[in-house]
C-alpha cells in the first residue's frame, strides 16, 4: 500500500474537468494504480460485466483507492508513471474500453482508453548524438552478451592503440568494465566510450545516458562520487521529462579534456519521440 501518496497536480485538473492539465498531471507526476499482485495491474467490469471490454481505474490519491475499495481487504496499489500506463494501455487496448480515475471522488473524470492515450501523449524520447570529429564507440545495452562482446572486442583492438602504455592498460580496461556495469545497473539507454589520443595524450571517456523519467521525480544521489566519476541531469525543452547522464574517465589528470566533451555530449542531446 502507498499511505498518503497523493497527485495534488492531478486532483486540481480533475476539480477544474481540464483534459490538458490531467495528461500533465499524469506525465509529471504518478498515479496509484489498483494491482491483481505486484505484476499485474487489476481491471474492472465493464458495461459487459465480466466479459470484455473491461474499465481500468486509476487514482489520484490511496484515499482515493481505498473509499472505491472500501469493502476489499485484499486491496493492493502500486504507484505508475505515465510510461507504465502507456505501455499497460497499448498492450491491452482492444481488452478495455474506459478508463476512469477517481471512479468514487466528487470530480470522476473518465475517457475512452484511445482518448486516454492521446491524453498521456507520446513517449519521450532522447538521442544521444555524439560529437562528430571524435573516436566514439557505442555499446548495444539491449542484450547482456552483445555488449560483453563488444567491450571485449574494444579492449583488445581499440585500446592498445589509444594507451600504449603496457603496463596502464589493466588499469583503463577496468575503468572501460565498471563503466559498462555501472550503465547496466542504471538501466541505461546508451553507452558509449570516447577513445582516442590528443597530442600525444591517451585519453577516454564513457558517457552512459538513461531513459527518460518524469521531471524531478527520479533522482538518485551518485553512490560515491569521485574525481573521475560524476552525473548531470538532463532536462527536456518543456522540462517535462529528463535523463541522467553518468560519464567516468580513467584518471583524474584527464579532466581538462574529459569534462569539456561531457558538456559537448550534453549539448548535442536531441528530445523527440517514438512516433
Amino acid at each position: 500500500m502507498i499511505d498518503g501518496y497523493r497527485n495534488r497536480a492531478l486532483e486540481a485538473a480533475l476539480a477544474a474537468t481540464d483534459a490538458e492539465a490531467v495528461g500533465a498531471a499524469l506525465r509529471t507526476g504518478q498515479v496509484v494504480v489498483p494491482q491483481l499482485d505486484e505484476a499485474r495491474i487489476r481491471v474492472f467490469p465493464g458495461d459487459r460485466g465480466n466479459q470484455p471490454p473491461y474499465e481500468a481505474m486509476l487514482f489520484s490519491s490511496q484515499e482515493s483507492l481505498e473509499a472505491f475499495l472500501s469493502e476489499d481487504t485484499r486491496r493492493r496499489s502500486q504507484l505508475r508513471t505515465a510510461d507504465g500506463l502507456r505501455e499497460f494501455l497499448l498492450a491491452n487496448v482492444d481488452e478495455i474500453a474506459y478508463v476512469t480515475i477517481d471512479p468514487a471522488g466528487p470530480h470522476r473524470f473518465r475517457l475512452g482508453i484511445k482518448e486516454m492515450l492521446k491524453t498521456l501523449g507520446p513517449k519521450p524520447h532522447v538521442d544521444l548524438r555524439l560529437p562528430k570529429a571524435q573516436e566514439w564507440y557505442v555499446v548495444d545495452m539491449s542484450d547482456e552478451d552483445v555488449r560483453d562482446y563488444q567491450l571485449a572486442d574494444l579492449t583488445d583492438k581499440v585500446l592498445p592503440k589509444v594507451q600504449r602504455a603496457k603496463n596502464e592498460q589493466f588499469a583503463w580496461m577496468q575503468w572501460m568494465s565498471e563503466a559498462k556495469d555501472s550503465a547496466a545497473e542504471q538501466g541505461a539507454a546508451f553507452l558509449a566510450y570516447w577513445l582516442q589520443r590528443v597530442g600525444r595524450r591517451p585519453t577516454g571517456l564513457s558517457v552512459a545516458l538513461s531513459r527518460p523519467a518524469p521531471f524531478g521525480m527520479v533522482r538518485h544521489p551518485m553512490q560515491a562520487e569521485t574525481t573521475t566519476v560524476g552525473e548531470r541531469w538532463v532536462a527536456s525543452p518543456d522540462r517535462l521529462y529528463e535523463s541522467r547522464l553518468i560519464y567516468s574517465f580513467p584518471r583524474p589528470e584527464l579532466a581538462d579534456l574529459a569534462l569539456p566533451t561531457v558538456d559537448l555530449v550534453v549539448a548535442t542531446l536531441s528530445w523527440g519521440d517514438d512516433s
